[in-house]
């Protein structure tokens, strides 16, 4: 029998682009001009023309800000295009004030103000763009004149007049670049730290979200940021090319990170001395959580593919904020390849890249001979990587395990694969820490066989970013500890743990094995509810079993309710087991 293999497809890019350039330092000047048409410098590699000056008029100014549209755009449209432009730039103005300005600052800080131009009002520029550029800040604009020649002096920010007809979008972009002006203040000003490209994008990228621009989904730029990214999920982030992909990834983990750790998160990783991977330590640290930018990865590559709440352990594989649902937002495989009982690949990988890899089987009604699925995973000496991935049941929540590596390569094996489980996805992860780092190769081996290797382990072990889901049926130890429970999960979604008191207990079970013992970090048991409660199968009554091998009948409802036990805890067990513990 065969099975597919699926990787993801990536498919087309959307519009929506935002960029920033990183150019040099800072400081003074009077009052800018407000009044006739100013010339100002762009950047010739955004302008639609490669010009690299264009001149514009204010057409709008608010508390906050003094809004100039490009004079060659406002002559090429019609007067109804005008007029329009002229209203959303009011509704523009009114929300940069009362939204955008203070919701954007609260959490970031504020600008350098009343900074080079001596104004505490932002100059936004409104000019004619490549397409699928959404707007710029420029540094360079925070120098005198004397030192860059081409500086603006003005606190600046420049848009698309694209989407001078799109307020929403316009609206986001604004708050993606007050965030590059915001951070240039606080970071390279203040601290005078230079932060990781990547890190200051997926900043900008929560910003719109922290206005509130993304509050209603449908037509929002926060959805068209879902389909870049479902359009190539794999590329690696912190490689910046400035491309419509970078921004798909760093906008995902942003809002994986703002919907787990809120906007504390982000203030302290503006405040930190740090910068790239090291800073977002630092924030972690800052807001309490038990984790490192390693698991949170690791986590947020998962969420990304099942965005699933209930899976074990809770609330850790998927995005919290309400717009960014399963059905607005899972990892899908397209182009499935018919394979062969055996599939081997090689592929490659940056570090911090997401890879998903996908092998299917269709359903039978019967447990075919060729139903234990075996997967081995090879790295090169020295890469560092962990290995999560999901098996999916024909019925019910994916799983979540990571593969245990022993040397330069690892192994599982699941069985019942086209009975009971359908697919299973990998997720290498590279996570050596930048420096040099080169493109990884790597290659996975994948087959169906009759029986499982003498070398396979089921690789269940658990860590302290790995979930903690086991089967029906597991036998689980914590290391360091010789109790071996065997686990019990319920329709009613309850997990529970009962202790197997004696060895000779497992013996009484043809389906149960020494040799199957999982061995796990400690604390993982912990989700896991502690019962003693028991019937024999084919009996009614339910007794409570003593820590010391003693079994007492619970003799009505009440009595059973009143000890806070509930129906779904009671485990069956068999007739030899039963007679094992003596009766009170």
């Amino acid at each position: 029998m065969e099975f597919k293999v699926k990787n993801k497809v990536f498919l087309g890019i959307v519009v929506g682009g935002v960029f920033l350039l990183l150019l040099v330092f800072a400081s003074h000047s009077a009052y800018a001009q407000t009044s006739g048409s100013v010339l100002f410098h762009v950047d010739s590699g955004f302008d639609n023309s490669t010009r690299s000056s264009v001149s514009a008029t204010l057409r709008h100014e608010s508390e906050r800000a003094y809004f100039y549209v490009e004079d060659d755009y406002w002559s090429s449209v019609s007067l109804s295009t005008r007029s329009g432009a002229l209203s959303n730039l009011d509704d523009i103005g009114d929300n940069f004030d009362l939204e955008i300005y203070p919701k954007v600052t609260d959490v970031f800080g504020i600008e350098w103000t009343p900074g080079i131009d001596n104004d505490p009002k932002t100059t936004v520029l409104i000019t004619n763009m490549r397409e699928g550029i959404g707007g710029y800040f420029r540094e360079e604009d925070e120098i005198k004149r004397t030192q860059a020649p081409t500086s603006n002096e003005r606190e600046i920010l420049y848009l698309n007049s694209d989407f001078l007809g799109n307020p929403l979008y316009l609206k986001s972009f604004l708050a993606h670049e007050l965030q590059h002006l915001i951070h240039y203040n606080q970071k390279n000003r203040l601290l005078n730290v230079r932060e990781e490209l990547w890190v200051n994008e997926m900043m900008s990228e929560v910003a719109p979200t922290i206005a509130g621009l993304n509050d209603t989904y449908q037509g929002s730029n926060l959805q068209s940021r879902v389909r870049t990214f479902l359009g190539n999920p794999s590329d690696d982030m912190t490689r910046w090319n400035n491309d419509q992909a970078d921004y798909g990834v760093v906008s995902m983990l942003g809002h994986y990170l703002y919907g787990r750790y809120g906007d504390d998160f982000f203030t302290a990783l503006i405040k930190s001395d740090n910068s790239g991977i090291l800073g977002i330590n630092d924030a972690l640290e800052s807001v309490g959580a038990d984790k490192k930018f390693q698991d949170v990865f690791n986590n947020w590559v998962i969420a990304s593919l099942v965005n699933n709440c209930t899976v074990s352990p809770v609330n850790a594989y998927c995005y919290r904020n309400p717009n960014l649902n399963y059905n607005n937002l899972h990892i899908t495989f397209e182009g499935a390849k018919e394979g062969g009982k055996i599939i081997s690949q090689s592929d490659t990988t940056f570090p911090w890249q997401g890879n998903w890899k996908s092998y299917s089987r269709e359903a039978v009604v019967e447990q075919p001979d060729d139903h234990v699925f075996v997967l081995t995973f090879n790295k090169p000496q020295g890469s560092l990587f962990t290995v999560p991935y999901a098996v999916y049941p024909y019925s019910g929540p994916p799983q979540i395990f990571y593969m245990e590596l022993s040397g330069n390569s690892g192994k599982f094996y699941l069985e019942d694969f086209g009975y009971k489980y359908g697919e299973v996805v990998l997720m290498p992860v590279l996570q050596n820490f930048l420096g040099n780092t080169p493109l990884v190769n790597y290659s996975i081996t994948a087959e169906i066989t009759e029986t499982v290797p003498l070398d396979a382990t089921k690789s269940m072990v658990a860590t302290e970013s790995a979930p903690v889901f086991f089967p029906d049926g597991a036998l689980v130890r914590e290391e360091g500890n010789d109790r071996v429970y065997i686990i019990k999960n319920t329709p009613e979604g309850n997990s529970y743990k009962r202790w197997v008191q004696a060895p000779q207990i497992i013996d009484m079970y043809g389906h149960l094995s020494w040799d199957n013992v999982l061995v796990v970090d400690r604390g993982v048991l912990d989700e896991y509810e502690d019962v003693s409660v028991i019937r024999y199968t084919g009996d009614r009554r339910v007794y409570i079993v003593s820590a010391t091998g003693e079994k007492s009948w619970i003799t009505t409802e009440e009595e059973f309710l009143g000890l806070g036990l509930r129906f779904d805890m009671v485990y069956e067990i068999n007739e030899r087991e039963f007679n094992f513990y003596a009766t009170l």
